[in-house]
Parts: structure tokens; C-alpha cells; sequence
């Protein structure tokens, strides 16, 4: 199955509290912009347009809007119940906001693996699967609202039922699934890839 551009809205999520980086991780400056701004960068040739659920004000880049978490509080469970509906795509590309090393090499190929599955994302090496960077389908935002309804608010959980499509990340591209929540993590990384 070829999909294009125009098949993909950007979902970036940027409602989270942040609570062990101790400020907005979107926001964290990365080679002269904020690591927001590098994922709006990286995926615009990806995609058509581009969402920001959250509750921070970004600067948008041309193409994307944004739209506040209806659900504050329950995570990307209530994230992608609140962006899915929204998406004017058969496809959203999700990236949660803290990826500074994600890079287009790696959403090429996660596009590029996703077949006809309705969801897709990878799993490292070390068994990990990796949910906050995936391709979702529009059509499952109801599936996202059942799941808030029963309180089932841990996202693995859900995508189990999902069947999603699952794909082996290649070792040279793991770096890029890499995601900062810690003041150390960033430095750590920042100061390695600066």
C-alpha cells in the first residue's frame, strides 16, 4: 500500500507535565531552536500539516496548529483521543515532544514498514516498544475515547488490542528513538550531539 504526504498529519504531543525535567520538554533548546521546533522541521516533508496537543503555547511552524489536551491529565491515551478526531488525514505520524535525536531517516522507515496496518511503531532491540512514535489511523479515535471511558490509560495496553504492526528498529537508527525526561538525560545528550 503507497501512501503520501497528503495521506499524514503531523501529531506532536506536547501536553505533558513535565514533572521530572522540571520544565516544558518541548521547549528545551536544541541547536539554536527548541526541540519542538526540530520534530516540526524534521517531519514537515512527511506530511500534509501538522497538530500540537498540549497545554504550552509553541511557536508553530507554517502548516501546524494546535488544539489543547481535552483530556488533561490521562496521557497519550487522552492525547490521541483528543487529536485523532481532529486530523483531516487517514493518518496521524505521532511523535511525543522529547526526541531531540529523532531524525527523517527513522520516520521514513517506520512509514515505509507500516503496510495497511492501522497502527504501527517499533520495538528496539531490548524488546522495547516505542508507542509515541507511530502512525495511528483517524478512524481510531473512538477506539482511544472506549479506552478513557474504562480508565484503561496505559497506552501499551491499548495499542495490544489494536494489533498493531510492529517493526524492528534497526540498530543504526535506535539512537534516534532516544527521548530526555530528566534535567541529566538532556544535558547528557545535548552536550554528546552539540
Amino acid at each position: 500500500m503507497t501512501t503520501t504526504a497528503k495521506d499524514y498529519t503531523a501529531v506532536l504531543l506536547a501536553g505533558g507535565q513535565s514533572r521530572r525535567m522540571g520544565r516544558p520538554k518541548a521547549l528545551l533548546p536544541w541547536k539554536g531552536q527548541t526541540i519542538a521546533q526540530h520534530l516540526m522541521a524534521v517531519v514537515a516533508p512527511l506530511v500534509s500539516s501538522g497538530l500540537v496537543v498540549g497545554t504550552h503555547d509553541l511557536p508553530l511552524a507554517e502548516g501546524w496548529t494546535a488544539c489543547l489536551d481535552q483530556h488533561p491529565g490521562y496521557g497519550p491515551v487522552g492525547a490521541l483521543a483528543t487529536a485523532l478526531p481532529r486530523l483531516n488525514t487517514p493518518y496521524g505520524l505521532v511523535l511525543s515532544c522529547d526526541l531531540p535525536l529523532l531524525d527523517r531517516a527513522t520516520l521514513h522507515h517506520l512509514l515505509a514498514g507500516r503496510g495497511d496496518a492501522s497502527v504501527a511503531c517499533f520495538r528496539t532491540a531490548d524488546g522495547q516498544v516505542h508507542p509515541l512514535i507511530g502512525v495511528y489511523a483517524q478512524s481510531l479515535g473512538a477506539h482511544f475515547e472506549q479506552a478513557l471511558a474504562v480508565r484503561h490509560l496505559r497506552l501499551l495496553r491499548v495499542l495490544r488490542s489494536l494489533h498493531p504492526r510492529v517493526l524492528p528498529c534497526p540498530t543504526a537508527l535506535e539512537v534516534a528513538l532516544t527521548n530526555v525526561n530528566t534535567p541529566e538525560q538532556y544535558q547528557q545528550i545535548y552536550a554528546t550531539h552539540h
